[in-house]
């Protein structure tokens, strides 16, 4: 419910007939607005995308109205006929988009305006699933059908635009979740055709960005029918959205004080999703107002992002509702070594770019009642951690091949959910790190060090460009000199492709071809001879980008958050044993000087039962156990054969754990205080 209430007209909730809204209706070929609350009007809302927005005048509406072109059109040109004289709820239309107090005071009615409609109008935004699609997915039922055919049908438009933003957006996914009854329609556009229409390995694009509609259609269906009376298959739902019908279930129920987010599966199965939002504190905004125990902030309105973060974290403790935060204070401050502190969440988070990156911020769930009522931080075993400044190219291969098949099914799910194919598979060797890309990523050229004129070769569309440039060492940028260096752009004469998105194309190539399950033959054979034609071409830079995003992948934080992470963080390999490794994160505070070396530290376990044993783990050092300062993948996804799960278990805790009958897991809980202590008299007497 909404602490702000800005005026008695909008956000002020009534206990019993819920928020008080301005709705509007179409009176005479004019706009008319009326305030009322939403449990005493019959009435329509409408979910819709923002798109890029301009200020319009539009007949029949009193004020200027902040919408996209073709909003505009649609408002003036066929809303009227879809609503007809009944009211309805449209945000652009019915909240003052100028007045910052009342866009954010609204958010909190938004569970109540969805659930209580009779119907939401939903807007596709005619940027994905045309009209000639349409005819081409008419009569078909079956998903899997719908998929090959949308496929096939797809090469046609290769370079016309493959988004559905509708699909895409974060506040559209909670509005439909949030309804019973939906009706799809399509803003139509005359353009849609890309900004840049050459691409290099467009094709690989194109299938990784329909794999990833029909990966997001999934979720929203699957979510929309979760807890429904009424079943409706993943057929009919993807009919009624391409062909503009009605799906329709049961009424959600309002959310209890005993539910939080990680109720259900929706976190399960929306960890990966790249629905976005405009604003970081939007990723609390769309979800958390559905429970009633969670309040906005009376500063909300001035707050960055991860105060509202640790202002989530303390309403959740507050209410029995704890989560592990995957970015601790001691991660980031050395001085936050007190137990009480250190455990917290830091008020310096990677502020998320979708909602997939938000939800990887909260980990787990925490026990409400811990067993004898011991602690839930509990040591497993002792680990020697090798912190990776670059890397060797003959060392990259093993390691991401490591990385994949210990965490196959995250890096799945990366995939599909397009997070890694996001900029597609397709790499070429021809690549070169450019001095202002380095420089975003905390590089600069080395001053000391010569800067030879060579020849390079760059693709450019059809053709193949020489070029004379430098060939530059880099060193990490000075903190005094990080913003202006990194605010710096350049007017690159051909096309240049990060590095950001050039390490996510090679890791997602890596994943074609080395998926332990179905490696892709032609994925395999392309990325190989990549990886022949880069043998004497690798930088320190390029590996050590990409070192760093396999360790996020497997440690389970966005990936939108790499140039966060390496300014607080070292990618480090966590030795179990000798046939044990895993890749992590290493605080870069736990070392003095710019010297990372091998370090011996403890793995440490947040839960002691259920389904999240094995998962938020951390890294603590015996000098200081009662600080996390280092982040462990997780050991269990859910999906192990019990076998498998079983021998990852006598890794993670050796002599610790044990399996009792009937195959009853159990282990010995060990405090890291103690385990840190027992590791100190073993190093004295080793003369360690």
């Amino acid at each position: 419910m909404p602490a702000i209430e800005t005026t008695k007209e909008y956000g002020y909730l009534n206990p019993q007939k819920g928020p008080k809204v301005k709705f509007a209706r179409f009176v005479g070929g004019e706009l008319i607005l009326f305030s009322t609350y939403t449990t005493e009007l019959e009435y329509i809302a409408v979910s819709h995308v923002f798109g890029k927005t301009e200020w319009f005048s539009i007949p029949g509406i009193k004020n200027e109205v902040l919408a996209s072109t073709q909003k505009a059109a649609f408002i003036e040109k066929e809303l009227p006929a879809l609503i007809g004289d009944r009211a309805f709820w449209m945000d652009i239309l019915t909240v003052n988009q100028r007045i910052q107090a009342e866009v954010i005071s609204v958010v909190g009615a938004i569970p109540w305006i969805f659930r209580n409609a009779v119907q939401t109008l939903a807007v596709r935004e005619d940027d994905g699933i045309y009209s000639c699609c349409e005819k081409v997915l008419e009569g078909i039922q079956d998903w899997d059908s719908h998929c090959s055919a949308l496929a096939n049908h797809r090469i046609n438009h290769i370079d016309d635009m493959c988004d559905e933003s509708y699909l895409q957006r974060l506040w559209t996914f909670q509005e439909c979740l949030l309804s019973h009854s939906i009706r799809f329609v399509v803003c139509h556009r005359e353009n849609h055709s890309k900004k840049k229409k050459f691409e290099r390995g467009r094709f690989y694009k194109q299938q990784a960005d329909l794999e990833r509609l029909h990966y997001s259609l999934w979720v929203l269906w699957y979510c929309f029918r979760s807890g429904a009376k009424i079943e409706v298959t993943l057929g009919e739902f993807a009919n009624a959205y391409v062909h503009g019908k009605t799906i329709t279930r049961s009424k959600p129920r309002p959310r209890t004080m005993a539910e939080d987010i990680h109720t259900g599966s929706f976190v399960v199965v929306n960890l990966v999703s790249r629905r976005a939002a405009s604003e970081p504190r939007d990723y609390i905004y769309a979800t958390m107002p559905a429970f009633p125990w969670y309040k906005y902030p009376a500063n909300a309105e001035n707050m960055a992002f991860g105060g509202l973060f640790v202002d989530l974290y303390n309403q959740a403790a507050e209410n029995r509702h704890s989560f592990a935060p995957k970015i601790t204070a001691s991660m980031i401050q050395s001085s936050a070594t007190d137990t009480s502190r250190a455990w917290l969440p830091s008020k310096q988070q990677p502020e998320p770019e979708c909602l997939g990156d938000f939800l990887k911020l909260l980990g787990q769930r925490l026990q409400r009642d811990t067993p004898n009522n011991i602690s839930c931080f509990h040591a497993t075993t002792g680990v020697r951690v090798f912190p990776i400044d670059g890397d060797t190219s003959l060392e990259f291969l093993p390691m991401i091949q490591s990385a994949i098949k210990f965490s196959e099914s995250i890096w799945r799910e990366c995939h599909v959910g397009g997070e890694l194919s996001e900029y597609g598979s397709y790499v070429s060797s021809s690549w070169e790190m450019d001095v202002t890309d380095a420089a975003y990523m905390g590089w600069l050229p080395h001053r000391e060090k010569p800067i030879d004129s060579h020849l390079r070769a760059i693709e450019d569309e059809d053709q193949t460009i020489i070029t004379e440039g430098p060939s530059v060492e880099f060193t990490t940028i000075p903190a005094e000199q990080e913003s202006s260096f990194r605010s710096s752009t350049v007017d690159h004469h051909v096309y240049h492709v990060p590095i950001l998105e050039y390490s996510r194309s090679i890791l997602d190539s890596a994943w074609h071809a080395l998926d332990p399950t179905s490696p892709d033959p032609n994925h395999k054979a392309v990325f190989e001879r990549y990886l022949h034609e880069m043998r004497s071409r690798w930088s320190k830079q390029l590996l050590h980008t990409l070192t760093l995003l396999t360790a996020m992948v497997n440690c389970q934080i966005g990936l939108s958050a790499a140039r966060w992470v390496r300014k607080y963080f070292v990618p480090a390999l966590i030795q179990y044993d000798d046939n044990n490794k895993v890749l992590g994160l290493l605080a870069k505070h736990t070392f003095p000087s710019e010297k990372f070396e091998v370090k011996q530290m403890m793995s440490v376990g947040r839960h002691l039962q259920g389904p999240s044993l094995g998962k938020d783990l951390v890294l603590v050092d015996p000098a200081v156990p009662s600080a996390p300062v280092g982040i462990i993948p997780d050991f269990n996804y859910g999906d192990h054969e019990e076998e498998d799960f079983e021998s990852r278990m006598q890794v993670l805790y050796r002599g610790l754990w044990r399996f009792g009958p009937p195959e009853e897991l159990d282990f010995v809980y060990v405090s890291p205080e103690t385990y840190a202590a027992t590791m100190q008299e073993r190093m004295q007497e080793h003369g360690e």
